[in-house]
């Protein structure tokens, strides 16, 4: 549970963030009214089953274009059991430094995502294919279907995310495959200093 103001808990706190680097918040302080909007949220259709997120009470009424929408927080407990997308198992949000501090030899995968309005998000992800260990075909599937999923879905501190693949400007991830995907351009990134 959230807290929007001294006085009254948010049993459900959304924050939505927009391509042009502002952001709003809503809360549901009834608890039976937070599970019904919850109810109501299928991931694979925030951003694709209508052109419009039509969010509001009897005091006001937004109306966003989902075009306009990079991601969307979820302060809630419990989360949501959402699925995840191309053989994710989990993906956790994680803070800038974890995220430089990767570990070479760790399983998992770290990835930075760049957002149009120049946000960013860091994540640890856990990729697993069902039928056994990762080969190179499927993390060559899992890179070239990042991206086309209708959102990304990951847990952050006190709640659940989905990001707008539509307004992910870049994804880099670590480490690498062994082999580059099929059709990918061989060519090491080199990072800007300073």
């Amino acid at each position: 549970m959230s807290s929007h103001s001294a006085d009254t808990p948010a049993y459900l706190d959304i924050h939505l963030h927009f391509v042009n680097g502002r952001d709003a918040r809503f809360v549901q302080t009834d608890s039976k009214e937070a599970q019904h909007v919850l109810e109501q949220i299928h991931p694979d259709r925030v951003f694709t089953a209508r052109p419009v997120l039509t969010i509001g009470d009897p005091a006001s009424i937004s109306l966003v274009p989902c075009s306009s929408v990079e991601r969307i927080d979820f302060y809630v407990d419990p989360l949501p059991d959402w699925p995840y997308h191309n053989e994710v198992r989990d993906a956790e949000e994680i803070t800038e430094d974890l995220f430089h501090a990767r570990d070479r030899l760790s399983p998992e995968l770290v990835a930075r995502f760049e957002l149009v309005s120049g946000a960013v998000t860091y994540l640890r992800l856990h990729f697993q294919p069902s039928r056994g260990p990762v080969t190179p075909l499927d993390a060559s599937l899992f890179f070239s279907h990042l991206l086309s999923g209708p959102s990304l879905r990951g847990r952050m501190e006190g709640g659940v995310f989905l990001i707008n693949p539509a307004n992910i400007v870049r994804v880099t991830i670590y480490p690498g495959p062994s082999e580059p995907p099929t059709g990918s351009w061989n060519a090491r990134q080199v990072e800007k200093r300073g």
